[in-house]
């Protein structure tokens, strides 16, 4: 009976954060397992089982994780392809700066002998989208004003590549202020949005 509860409470909070519904976070904290595998058909099937929180976890460690796996869930189930109407779907996962920033590029006219600056999906970084996500560890930044950085994986047969996503509150919603690329082209999505000069 009380695995029902833990899947009930989580499908809850997915539904909520899909639908951008106020969600306490007392039931974020409650609902957020420290590790898990992706649900629907984008799931690692070598995943590990999700564990519960640990006794006395980090209120925002587990509302930042709840943040990664509520964003990646929604973004492997929808179109991945980066454009207006993508932005507009995930805007309730992204911080405004990020937001804003994304949007004007999604907008800025195409030209067909220059590649573009996003060639592909800038939250996976790649230009062939994974078949599975697994979200890792999470931790706050020291000196980080409560930021949180979520560890993920993004999985394409065996091959698996990190991207690091950086989440804060704002009033109260935890949104994702950057995504890091270790390893990448450029080293995060902030970086490679910025103004050239």
């Amino acid at each position: 009976m009380e695995i029902r509860a833990r899947l009930d409470s989580r499908w809850l909070l997915a539904c909520c954060l899909a639908l951008a519904l106020p969600v306490t976070l007392v039931v974020v904290v409650a609902a957020a397992p420290a590790a898990v595998a992706p649900a629907g058909p984008a799931a690692d099937p070598g995943a590990a089982p999700a564990a519960g929180p640990a006794a006395g976890a980090d209120p925002d460690v587990s509302a930042a994780t709840a943040v990664a796996r509520a964003f990646y869930e929604f973004h492997f189930r929808h179109d991945m392809g980066f454009g207006e109407a993508g932005l507009r779907a995930r805007r309730q996962w992204l911080a405004p700066a990020l937001y804003r920033s994304l949007l004007t590029e999604a907008r800025k006219p195409k030209s067909s002998d220059e590649v573009p600056l996003i060639d592909g999906d800038p939250f996976t970084d790649s230009q062939e989208y994974p078949s599975s996500f697994r979200i890792g560890t999470a931790a706050k930044v020291r000196n980080g004003g409560g930021k949180v950085v979520v560890e993920a994986a993004m999985i394409t047969g065996s091959s698996t590549r990190p991207v690091r996503l950086v989440i804060a509150s704002f009033n109260g919603h935890y949104r994702i202020v950057n995504f890091i690329f270790p390893g990448g082209g450029s080293p995060d999505l902030v970086h490679l949005l910025a103004p050239r000069g």
